[in-house]
């Protein structure tokens, strides 16, 4: 602990507020980088696979902001099969053809590791 006069103290706090800040930053960052790489690895494992084409087609979109960063696990390409496959819908005959859920879970569990994560890091 270094010792600091009284005139310097507000810039002394400031200081090491600010240094504080961004270590909080720096640390959600990565442990949002890593929670986001491992819920597209799980929700392309749990998809359901056909042809393989759907479950390939997951994608992680990274958008910087100002102080963080924002990941989305989304597809592309079968966005409209999303919400089908994962509540069910009904088929030709009326009857209800049961959903397959695979982002729902995904998401619920990664979202707690992610809190639990962040509090550590604060």
């Amino acid at each position: 602990m270094k010792k600091v006069d009284i005139q310097d103290l507000a810039s002394a706090l400031v200081e090491a507020y600010e240094d504080y800040t961004e270590d909080v930053v720096e640390g959600i960052k990565d442990a949002a980088d890593e929670i986001s790489k491992d819920m597209l690895a799980e929700v392309r494992e749990r998809a359901p696979k056909k042809t393989g084409k759907y479950a390939k087609g997951f994608r992680r979109m990274h958008k910087k902001l100002k102080s963080g960063a924002e990941y989305t696990i989304w597809n592309p390409k079968y966005y409209r099969l999303v919400h089908l496959l994962e509540k069910g819908w009904t088929g030709r005959s009326g009857k209800r053809v049961p959903g397959k859920p695979h982002m729902g879970p995904a998401e619920v569990k990664h979202t707690a590791r992610f809190e639990k994560r962040a509090e550590q890091i604060i």
